[in-house]
């Protein structure tokens, strides 16, 4: 499966690739490790990039100076957050494997592994990107209620992603797959909101580090 492809087509055309993601039947390991691993990957990397060159091309007075502690910091920063993302996806697909169960759908953990990382790809892309002024040290204060805005249109749409991926890939009935998308989508975003508030602390403690 070429992800980059899915993971276009999933933004764009969700219900038609929702089709073609649940015909992949590889296994539950073989989906972790190519296309969760992957996929959390890249985000990640494209973060650590925005991060750096935020560092020298952002709005501020003077460029600073990239130290050699802000980025041992950043790198540590990346890689705790890549084990971090690994772990929060994979309980993700758990809960939504036995909820799935509970509702009348298929208890399927490589479908489960799917619709939780290809649903979130909105908030990856808004968190890789670190919505540039937003994240700055001297800006975040002045421009919470913005960057907030800018995470809660990504959670919308990550949760109307779980709301059609739902039936398709978990077998869902219809008349239950509001219930299972409140649930989940509650649990996605109490794991994914978190880490804004250390987003912010982090942001704070490496503009101290000058």
């Amino acid at each position: 499966m070429n992800l980059a492809r899915s993971v276009y087509h999933v933004l764009t055309e969700p219900r038609l690739e929702w089709q073609r993601i649940a015909q992949d039947s590889r296994s539950s390991q073989h989906v972790f490790v190519l296309t969760v691993v992957p996929v959390t990957a890249f985000f990640l990397v494209l973060g650590l990039v925005s991060a750096l060159l935020l560092r020298h091309f952002g709005p501020a007075t003077e460029i600073e100076t990239l130290s050699r502690d802000y980025l041992r910091m950043l790198i540590v920063t990346t890689v705790r957050s890549y084990g971090m993302g690994l772990v929060f996806i994979y309980i993700i697909a758990r809960i939504m494997q036995g909820l799935s169960r509970r509702l009348g759908g298929s208890y399927s953990l490589p479908q489960s592994l799917k619709l939780s990382i290809y649903s979130i790809v909105p908030l990856l892309i808004v968190r890789s990107l670190h919505i540039l002024p937003f994240f700055r040290n001297d800006r975040v204060a002045e421009n919470l209620i913005a960057m907030a805005a800018i995470n809660f249109l990504a959670s919308a749409y990550s949760i109307y992603l779980l709301y059609l991926g739902a039936p398709v890939l978990l077998e869902v009935p219809p008349e239950k797959r509001g219930k299972f998308t409140a649930i989940s989508a509650a649990v996605l975003m109490l794991l994914t909101w978190l880490p804004i508030v250390l987003v912010v602390f982090m942001a704070n403690l490496m503009g101290n580090l000058d």
